[in-house]
C-alpha cells in the first residue's frame, strides 16, 4: 500500500517580519489510513481549527513541548479530536420516572422566563407524555 498525504499551510513570519506560508505534509501509512480517510476532505482551515494550531511557529513550539515531530503532533491531535467526536455522537437512552420529570419541571419553573429553560421544560413535558 502506498502512503497517503495531506498538506497543511501555516502562516510564518520570518526574522525580517515578512509573512510567508510553510507547507507541512503529513504522511499516513497502513496503521493510520483510517485517520486519513476521516480527514482527507477537510480544508487547511478546518484542519488547523481541529488541531488548534494556526501558525508555523506555534506548530514547532507545540511539537517541541510535547516531544513530537510536527507531523506526529498533527496526527495525534487529529486522532484525539476524532476520538472525542465519536464519543459525542454516541446516543444514550435514559429511562426516567414521571415523578422525576415532575420535580425537574417544578424546579425549572422558577427560571421559566429564560427561553432556553422554557424550551427544556417543554421537552420534559413532552417526555412525560411519552412515558
Amino acid at each position: 500500500m502506498k502512503r497517503k498525504f495531506i498538506s497543511i499551510y501555516f502562516p510564518h513570519i520570518d526574522e525580517k517580519g515578512e509573512k510567508h506560508y510553510k507547507n507541512v505534509s503529513v504522511a499516513f501509512g497502513r496503521q493510520d489510513i483510517s485517520l486519513f480517510d476521516e480527514i482527507k476532505d477537510k480544508s487547511t482551515t478546518q484542519l488547523k481549527k481541529i488541531i488548534s494550531i494556526f501558525s508555523y511557529n506555534q506548530l514547532i513550539n507545540s511539537a517541541e513541548e510535547e516531544k513530537r515531530t510536527p507531523s506526529g503532533l498533527i496526527k495525534y491531535r487529529l486522532e484525539e479530536y476524532l476520538h472525542n467526536e465519536r464519543k459525542i455522537k454516541k446516543k444514550k437512552t435514559l429511562k426516567i420516572k414521571n415523578e422525576k420529570l415532575d420535580s425537574w419541571i417544578k424546579a425549572l419553573g422558577k427560571y421559566s422566563e429564560d427561553e432556553d429553560v422554557y424550551n427544556i421544560m417543554n421537552e420534559l413535558k413532552n417526555l412525560k407524555g411519552k412515558n
